[in-house]
């Protein structure tokens, strides 16, 4: 991910300097890469072919969110989403909770707080 210089005159000056008009980028590791397909599937589909993302990443779904699937089974309790064998589908109600969900695929905030819960503030 880049992230392009704020000021339009800084911008246009590196464009015709011929340089890339960035302030800054990130590089992102191959988890980053299944992590954000992952959300961005249940994110924008609210649904999740489990195999499409073995095939895509060359995993074992269940094996790689071993620990995820097991924290959206209290998701599943509230009837937020159904959890399939094959697939992960979003419930109407889990909709209005899906920034939720998706953020149990998200590693970095599970490193910066497991126990903390935070619907108050995707709500």
């Amino acid at each position: 991910y880049i992230q392009n210089l704020k000021s339009h005159d800084r911008y246009y000056q590196a464009i015709r300097d011929s340089q890339l008009p960035v302030l800054r980028g990130v590089l992102l590791s191959r988890d980053d890469e299944i992590r954000r397909y992952v959300i961005t599937q249940i994110m924008c589909n609210f649904y999740l072919e489990k195999r499409d993302v073995e095939q895509r990443f060359d995993l074992d779904f269940d094996r790689a969110f071993a620990s995820e699937l097991e924290a959206l089974r209290e998701h599943e309790q509230n009837g937020f989403l159904e959890l399939h064998d094959d697939h992960i589908q979003i419930s109407p109600m889990g909709r209005v909770f899906i920034r939720n969900i998706a953020m149990t695929f998200d590693t970095y905030l599970k490193k910066k707080s497991d126990t903390k819960k935070t619907f108050s503030r995707t709500i």
